[in-house]
Parts: C-alpha cells; structure tokens; sequence
C-alpha cells in the first residue's frame, strides 16, 4: 500500500497542499474527527476515492503515569510550545503576578510537565485547534491542565478532567486553580483515572477497527491488480 500521512489542523496552504496530494496515498489517518470529516467531503469533491480514518493517540504503558511528584516544582505553569503574540500576552501577565513558567522548549517533556503545577494549552493563533497528544498525556502525568475550548474535547474527555475556559478567562483560572492546589489535585487526579480506565481501551478498539478496514482495502487491491 502506499504511504500514510498524519493530517494536522493548519492553515488553507497546508490544506491544498494536502489535497494536491491526495492521490499519492491508499489512506489517510487525522487525530483530529472533526477535521477527518471536513477533509472526506474535500477529498469527495476531488472524485478520488481516498478514505480517511480518524484515530485516538494512545502512550506507552510506562508513560501512562505522573513520574514525579509536586514536592518540588521547576516552574507553576507549563507553556512549552512555539511562542506567538496572542501566548505571549498570557504569558507576560502571569508571570507579572509572580508565577514561574516553564522554558518554551525542551527535550524533556514528561519531566518538565511533571514539575510543574499546571500546564496550559494556549492555541497558536486565535483560531480552534486541538492538540489532542499533548491534551491526553498532560492528563496521564497527573498534572491540571487548562486550555483554550478545543473542538471535539468534549466529545474525547469528561470537561471534569480538565478546565476549559476563554482566552480572557485564562489569567483567572490559571490564578485561581494555582491558590488552590486541593481543586487542581482533584481535577488532575480525574483525569489520571480516566485515560488508563477508559481513554485507553477507546484507543485500541479504534486502532482495531482502522486495522480490520486495511486488511480489507489491501485484499481488494490484490484481487484487483490480480496478485495473491
């Protein structure tokens, strides 16, 4: 079979860069189901017949839990990521009332999310995206996590594992949940349960289904093409 790709959330460049594409893959696998079924209806107006999967990110069984514990934080809130003027703006704001962030990048995410008290998922530009790797492995390293509204969280995750609020909101919540450890603990620890007790076992059976229709499509195609 040919190559699969992994489409992300971007900008229309990307998009009909992907489209143009198109027919260079039997597949094509989206994290991201609201997206995955925008781009079916753009592939269908194309007249090529290309299925797309949308799938769950899943980790590793030795990553599914929080490494470290809080007794001694590196930073209060973790805001590694590319830096744009929107992020810099919360950014600048917290750390005016004092609080420290987390270097912008680094090769050590799990202990940089493990040492700080919150992270916070700010999107990139002021459109809705959502980073559902970093949302569900912030969760299993048992950290709070507050983001911007990501569309199809909702659907993913029970809104009690995390805190959803609007980009003015965000200086707030952040400031709130950081003077009360004990609701950030409680929220954190939510989350922690529900990926390895329900996000998980999701992840497998979607995998499980993506892989049954392979099998089918690669069994077709050599019936097709007359190989065995």
């Amino acid at each position: 079979m040919a190559p699969f790709t992994v489409c992300t959330k971007g900008n229309s460049t990307k998009a009909q860069a992907l489209l143009f594409k198109v027919p260079c893959y039997d597949c094509i696998l989206d994290y991201y189901h609201l997206q995955a079924l925008l781009l079916k209806k753009d592939i269908a107006r194309t007249k090529i017949n290309v299925p797309v999967f949308s799938f769950l990110t899943n980790l590793r069984a030795n990553d599914s839990r929080g490494d470290l514990l809080l007794d001694d934080p590196h930073s209060d809130v973790y805001v590694v990521g590319t830096l744009s003027r929107r992020r810099r703006q919360i950014y600048d704001k917290l750390r005016d009332l004092g609080y420290r962030l987390s270097p912008y990048s680094t090769d050590r995410f799990a202990e940089v999310v493990s040492r700080s008290r919150v992270t916070l998922n700010v999107h990139f530009q002021s459109w809705n995206s959502f980073e559902a790797l970093r949302v569900i492995e912030v969760m299993a390293r048992r950290r709070c996590l507050v983001t911007e509204p990501c569309p199809g969280l909702e659907r993913l995750v029970p809104p009690s594992c995390y805190c959803s609020v609007d980009y003015r909101q965000i200086i707030a919540e952040v400031d709130w949940l950081l003077r009360n450890p004990r609701v950030t603990q409680e929220i954190a620890e939510r989350g922690t349960t529900y990926v390895p007790d329900v996000y998980s076992a999701r992840s497998e059976q979607c995998w499980n289904q993506i892989m049954t229709q392979i099998e089918t499509m690669s069994r077709l195609q050599f019936r097709t093409t007359g190989l065995k």
